[in-house]
């Protein structure tokens, strides 16, 4: 389906332009498999068969991962990489990647915990749930959403979608109006396909409540599209999403707005401190040998 996109790169990061068509199949797959997760995997006897299974494991294998499969395979693996042609160099996804991310996820853990001791107006004490329902909870609380629902929503939205309207958009608009409404749109279509899972599952109705809901997950979504464009890596976004779901407290969280204004303003921290990381990389003076390669030649007038 992408027979013109191969050698079109969005500017400076060699990604891939795939067709509307090919954007438009992996929307669709998107819906359907999340209306086939909120109204099939998360109902009944699934869900009930999923929860023996976790408990079975300890908390190990959490429902997340089992029904993240679902857009992981179809979406990610059938839409984004063999309709659209694209790899997973092209959503922010490589090997090299994950060593940062992974001391990128736990700097931003480290600092949630540091921020709810001094923050938290609750005093010092270990969070309840690794006591009851046990430490095994906990992690396979994380790792489930490492696995599944972040990991999926990060590489549909922020790897595949954002980058994917900002090369349609070019092709019409300046540079800073694309940006700007490729990231809207991208992120209000990331809270719209919430709505299953807010109708089917959370038990919302329609009103303030689901509208307030729908422009949290809208300003989520910039978050870790920030957190994305700061790192050039979207695994680090994944992390932060999953410690944003479950964030793995050791100490007990005061809840509310006080929680939520530290992990929003630790996310904010470490995309601040990756932009100047990125930055003074970029500037720095190459080795001579290096320098001489990527100097071109001179233009004669």
């Amino acid at each position: 389906m992408v027979d013109r996109a191969d050698g079109r790169r969005m500017a400076g990061e060699g990604v891939r332009e795939t067709t509307g068509a090919a954007i438009a199949v992996v929307l669709v797959l998107q819906v359907a498999s999340s209306l086939l997760v909120n109204a099939v995997v998360f109902q009944g006897s699934v869900v009930s068969a999923l929860r023996r299974l976790h408990r079975a494991t300890g908390g190990l294998i959490e429902p997340n991962v089992v029904a993240n499969l679902v857009p992981l395979l179809v979406v990610v693996g059938f839409g984004v990489f063999l309709v659209a042609r694209l790899r997973p160099a092209d959503l922010g996804l490589s090997r090299a990647g994950l060593p940062p991310a992974l001391a990128a996820t736990a700097a931003f853990w480290l600092t949630l915990q540091i921020a709810f001791v001094l923050f938290g107006g609750g005093g010092v004490s270990l969070h309840p749930a690794w006591r009851d329902p046990g430490a095994g909870y906990v992690v396979g609380g994380v790792l489930g959403q490492l696995l599944g629902n972040a990991l999926a929503e990060e590489a549909v939205f922020r790897g595949f979608l954002f980058p994917q309207l900002l090369l349609k958009m070019r092709h019409r608009l300046t540079g800073r109006t694309a940006f700007v409404l490729a990231a809207l749109a991208s992120q209000i279509v990331f809270a719209v396909l919430h709505l299953p899972n807010r109708l089917l599952v959370k038990g919302f109705e329609l009103g303030p409540s689901l509208a307030a809901d729908q422009a949290r997950l809208v300003v989520h979504g910039l978050v870790f599209l920030a957190l994305f464009l700061a790192s050039r890596n979207l695994l680090v976004a994944v992390g932060v999403h999953a410690l944003w779901n479950d964030p793995a407290l050791l100490v007990a969280s005061p809840g509310g707005v006080a929680h939520y204004l530290v992990v929003l303003g630790s996310s904010l921290a470490l995309t601040a401190a990756l932009a100047l990381l990125r930055r003074r990389r970029s500037a720095a003076p190459l080795p001579a040998a290096a320098a001489r390669r990527r100097t071109p030649p001179a233009i004669e007038e």
